[in-house]
């Protein structure tokens, strides 16, 4: 098995997009003046949702909008692998639900072997951890596995995420299986990233767990502002930051991170950050103006005219100026 190309390259009017699959990272380079940020003339990324299905119940998980879908699973068929490695999306990241719960798991390595020439993101609640044959395979594969976890803090981290019955783990069992995964993926070699959820009552522990993650080698961090779910049953308003909350203090601890040595990614997006999802039978849909609503676009063909949903610019300040300075990302932002 080959490993994935180190480049991924997409070339643009006024230069070129980058994604390096050994650093994780977005780049660009301009080859003709223009005025106003660059942008893609195509979307970067896709989320792939391998399954609705997962052993935790979070508060805020997106997939609790696609309730009335008809069906939840990803059907891995040839056409599909095909037409994404047709596409132009950059990056894939698998996501659910749980893709490592198995026989999802099947599923999600399924497509990491298949597709060629993309960066690959898989997002994990941390509960389940791959035996080691597949987490070889994560490791040439360069997969970065990115995990959710709020805070270091048992209280602050369960409080908006519960562990369902009938899966083995009770709500702390399942927090201390986090962090020990965690651990069991980086000695393992695999990339492995943290993705923190701020909201208003999580902020005591967050200095914390900047040491938590230093002291175990953990080098990438990002931050997201907490966005309700469609359906969730309490008044989202209640734990909810203000955008300029959020920036703030986005900004604060991404600076103590970086002291430390972690490059702590901060998501400006203001609603779910998935722009495009891929689910079912390769029905693709679109991230609404409002939280919960999914734009149903169509099934995957080669033809699709994303644009016509989603402006390019819009798309690109989402994902792929991560390298940009912080002052002029903000500006463009606000």
């Amino acid at each position: 098995m080959a490993r994935r190309s180190v480049i991924v390259e997409r070339k643009q009017a006024w230069g070129v997009i980058r994604y390096n699959t050994r650093h994780y990272k977005f780049s660009y380079s301009e080859t003709e003046p223009r005025s106003g940020e660059p942008y893609a003339s195509e979307p970067v990324l896709l989320n792939i949702v391998i399954t609705r299905r997962c052993n935790m119940n979070c508060d805020y998980c997106v997939q609790k909008d696609f309730a009335g879908i008809e069906k939840e699973d990803l059907v891995l068929s040839k056409d599909m692998i095909r037409w994404i490695n047709c596409s132009p999306f950059m990056v894939l990241v698998l996501t659910g639900g749980e893709p490592l719960m198995p026989p999802y798991d099947a599923v999600s390595m399924g497509l990491i072997d298949s597709v060629k020439d993309r960066g690959v993101i898989l997002d994990t609640n941390g509960t389940f951890l791959p035996d080691q044959a597949v987490l070889s395979r994560l490791k040439k594969q360069r997969v970065m596995v990115r995990v959710s976890m709020d805070s270091i803090r048992p209280d602050e981290e369960l409080s908006r995420r519960k562990a369902l019955k009938g899966h083995g783990l009770d709500n702390r069992s399942a927090y201390f299986t986090k962090l020990t995964n965690i651990e069991r993926f980086l000695s393992a070699g695999v990339e492995t990233a943290v993705q923190t959820v701020l909201w208003q009552k999580n902020e005591p522990g967050l200095e914390q767990t900047i040491g938590w993650l230093s002291e175990r080698g953990v080098t990438r961090w990002y931050l997201q502002r907490l966005i309700p779910s469609h359906n969730l049953k309490e008044p989202g308003t209640r734990f909810t930051l203000k955008p300029e909350q959020y920036y703030e203090r986005a900004a604060d601890i991404a600076g103590k991170a970086q002291s430390k040595g972690i490059e702590c990614i901060p998501k400006m997006d203001l609603r779910h950050n998935s722009v495009f999802l891929l689910v079912a039978d390769g029905v693709l849909y679109t991230q609404g103006a409002a939280p919960g609503q999914k734009v149903r676009l169509g099934t995957i063909r080669e033809d699709f005219n994303y644009f016509d949903y989603v402006s390019p610019a819009d798309h690109a300040r989402r994902y792929y100026l991560a390298e940009v300075p912080q002052q002029r990302r903000g500006k463009a932002k606000r």
